[in-house]
């Protein structure tokens, strides 16, 4: 049996007695505890206390002053929490996200924080990988210590701490504190868009399942949009290009005043004509000529602006994305692929979202997710079985939907794809991409838009791209991951 499971309460205690950054006290002690508490429920088997409570407080910006930390006497604990201060919590103060999980969890209620806290902890843990070689005690032990006085902890750690003789107990602290920093050292970032999508939207996540599938989703999209680049050439056909939504010239002035000619209204005039206009007579002063004014109005010689009349044109496009609902059985993990199909489809297609906005910045963009219903049948519910998925996706693009740029529509029937399909033609360039697990379905006639395939019925995904007559199967010259890279690659390239 390990020292902190013997040793549950001089464990715990010691270890909070080793936070950094401050000056522990009953009052800090009492800070942390809602934390502990909640992470108590989220690890099974936790670090030094003392790690969640740093973790807490970077997070929740509390005070944190690495000179105020207490002392620690034994060199090789001291060495080991030398190490954790640089590699994990010196990186974690530097790095930018920081600011940003902040932001996130001041935006939840207050009774939420906590558990958000716990998550957050257990998130960067895990990404860190020093985990095995925590061997903490059980969680109703460490629940009863951590509603102990918080004097009595501080003076039981203090007993620990301060023993000069040799204590194994302190020996597997610092074997904990030298695993994290070693594994933090390994790891280029320590908080990524999963903490803070998780902290976002910790409400709509509260079920560890919805996280997971959250976070592998972001991790496949993080992967998927490295391998593309980060700008495409455009092709030389232009197409759907349209007027501008906005006509109205008060909310968006396009040309403004472009020269000066004699032709105009006299709202127009420039300014400097008025000086050919005499001063006015005095009232009892009967005038009997005309000013210079006057004759160049006769002779239409005064000058006037004259407005940019053209109209702002750009390209209109429109992207739909139809899931069929037999990808619910794409719900399988190959060898060769770090994800489920399905996990590695979607996010693909949020990384095609990213960058097809940045590739096609300067075109008015719609990108829909055409959710296609499963088919009536005894015991299976109306809808599409891909709605849990797409509502975290909808939680991943939220910036994008409420921008106006992607929208998610759980359709009815055919008959309402193909009335999709055909406004989207109406307003300018359309492409329609049918996803699905297994065969294609042959795409209905569809005048003025392009129709794409991509099946996930084997480990490689087989790819089909219109690049103007008719859909033509595609071949990849990889197998396992690098063929999915290379067939989102030429999907989304295809599209610009």
């Amino acid at each position: 049996m390990s020292e902190a499971r013997a040793r549950v309460d001089e464990w715990a205690a010691a270890g909070l007695l080793l936070q950094r950054g401050a000056s522990v006290d009953a009052e800090l002690l009492a800070l942390t505890a809602p934390w502990l508490d909640a992470t108590t429920e989220v690890l099974a088997l936790l670090p030094p206390l003392g790690v969640v409570a740093d973790l807490g407080r970077l997070l929740t910006r509390a005070p944190f002053d690495i000179a105020r930390s207490e002392p620690v006497a034994d060199p090789d604990l001291r060495a080991a929490i030398d190490a954790y201060e640089e590699h994990l919590l010196g990186r974690l103060s530097a790095d930018y996200r920081l600011e940003l999980a902040r932001d996130a969890l001041l935006r939840l209620d207050e009774n939420l924080r906590p558990a958000a806290i716990a998550v957050f902890v257990e998130q960067v843990l895990a990404r860190v990988g020093g985990q095995g070689e925590f061997d903490s005690p059980g969680t109703a032990a460490l629940r009863r210590v951590l509603h102990r006085h918080g004097v009595e902890l501080v003076e039981l750690g203090s007993a620990v701490l301060d023993d000069p003789q040799p204590d194994p107990l302190r020996a597997e602290l610092a074997a904990a504190y030298a695993s994290l920093a070693r594994s933090a050292r390994r790891h280029g970032a320590l908080i990524t868009d999963v903490e803070l999508y998780t902290l976002e939207n910790h409400s709509a996540l509260r079920s560890p399942s919805a996280r997971l599938a959250m976070a592998q989703i972001v991790e496949a999209a993080a992967a998927v949009e490295r391998s593309l680049p980060v700008r495409v050439r455009r092709s030389d056909a232009s197409r759907g290009r349209t007027p501008t939504r906005i006509e109205d010239e008060s909310a968006y002035p396009i040309g403004g005043y472009a020269s000066i000619s004699t032709i105009g209204g006299i709202e127009s005039l420039v300014s400097s004509e008025l000086i050919y206009m005499d001063p006015p007579a005095a009232p009892d002063t009967a005038r009997s000529s005309v000013d210079l004014f006057d004759v160049r109005w006769a002779a239409g010689e005064l000058l006037k602006y004259t407005r940019d009349e053209s109209v702002h044109t750009r390209e209109r496009r429109s992207v739909l994305l139809v899931l069929g609902p037999d990808l619910d059985l794409a719900r399988v993990k190959d060898p060769q692929v770090p994800w489920q199909r399905l996990v590695v489809l979607l996010g693909g297609l949020v990384a095609g979202v990213r960058k097809l906005c940045a590739w096609l910045d300067e075109a008015e963009l719609h990108l829909r997710f055409l959710l296609l219903p499963a088919p009536p049948a005894p015991g299976v519910a109306p809808g599409s079985p891909l709605a849990p998925d797409a509502a975290l996706c909808r939680l991943i693009l939220r910036e994008y939907i409420e921008s106006g740029v992607v929208d998610f529509i759980a359709l009815d029937d055919a008959d309402a794809l193909q009335a999709a399909a055909e406004q989207a033609v109406e307003l300018g360039g359309c492409d329609l991409i049918w996803l699905s697990q297994g065969s294609t379905p042959a795409p209905s006639p569809l005048p003025g838009a392009r129709q794409h395939s991509l099946s996930l019925a084997s480990v490689e995904p087989r790819l089909a791209l219109d690049r103007g007559a008719g859909p033509e199967p595609q071949t990849l010259r990889a197998e396992g991951w690098e063929a999915w890279l290379q067939a989102f690659g030429a999907l989304f390239q295809g599209l610009v």
